[in-house]
């Protein structure tokens, strides 16, 4: 029992090592996809480079999506602030705050877009250079 136990761990060790590198020589299909999406032509470029390529593009659209969120939430706060601050009379002092603190809460929102929008124009620059310098010198061949 005791032999089949170590036996056990050492195929659960080496399969995990396998898996390990194995994820570090090739790609996924979906990964291929991307590229090709991004016009790579993957016969140019190193593993470790397409996939630092693909690191790129993920923050990218992850910092994208964050700030379309932040955004959307902005413009709903500035909107129903205003919408609540229209339609209340002067005698309800308390839609007046509560419209007031709802653009306040909307214009919260877009300054915390902004960094997320330049972050998003950081790496795809970034990507776009990876992409480009091995075009270059593949091309300079």
């Amino acid at each position: 029992m005791n032999i089949l136990y170590k036996i056990a761990l050492i195929f659960l060790f080496v399969s995990t090592f396998v898996d390990v590198i194995s994820q570090n020589i090739s790609l996924k299909g979906k990964e291929y996809k991307q590229l090709y999406k991004l016009s790579v032509d993957t016969s140019n470029y190193s593993i470790n480079t397409l996939k630092e390529i693909l690191h790129q593009d993920k923050k990218v659209k992850t910092n994208k999506s964050l700030a379309i969120l932040f955004d959307s939430f902005a413009v709903l706060g500035v909107v129903s602030g205003i919408i609540m601050m229209s339609n209340s009379n002067y005698k309800n002092p308390t839609a007046n705050i509560i419209g007031g603190m709802s653009i306040a809460s909307g214009v919260i929102y877009a300054a915390v877009s902004i960094p997320l929008w330049k972050a998003t124009k950081k790496r795809k620059k970034q990507r776009d250079i990876l992409i480009f310098n091995r075009k270059t010198k593949h091309s300079d061949k």
